[in-house]
């Protein structure tokens, strides 16, 4: 039997009752530097891009969107790197498509060339490379 729930979300069109059937839809994913990821269902990825507004920088890799926080851009060795979690959708004709089985392993693959690992003081960690020369 489904969960039902009241939510009340100070949206007229959509509080109430609601019966909670879990989103398993897979319309973007969250990877992290670190290698931790997890996929995002429609909402969660409606309020993840949200969220990202106008600190949103986009890099295009195939037929990949990858959104990261500008904030989070930083110099390291004359590398410009990125270090944090990064939301990926994929796109045709400029439309999101639900994400299969293979995407990840794909995305992996187009990222791994730009992986590198940054040294500040006495701490590395691992960065993506978002562009040379800072």
């Amino acid at each position: 039997m489904d969960d039902i729930r009241v939510r009340i979300n100070l949206d007229p069109l959509n509080d109430g009752i609601v019966t909670e059937e879990e989103d398993r839809s897979r319309y973007g994913m969250i990877l992290a530097t670190n290698g931790e990821m997890k996929y995002l269902n429609k909402n969660e990825l409606l309020q993840s891009l949200l969220t990202l507004g106008q600190h949103r920088y986009m890099m295009n890799l195939s037929c990949y969107r990858i959104l990261l926080n500008r904030n989070r851009i930083f110099d390291c060795d004359g590398h410009v790197c990125f270090a944090g979690s990064m939301v990926v959708v994929r796109t045709i004709e400029h439309r999101v498509q639900e994400l299969g089985h293979r995407d990840l392993l794909s995305v992996l693959d187009l990222l791994e060339e730009r992986m590198d690992i940054c040294q500040l003081g006495r701490t590395a960690f691992d960065v993506l490379l978002v562009g040379e020369g800072a």
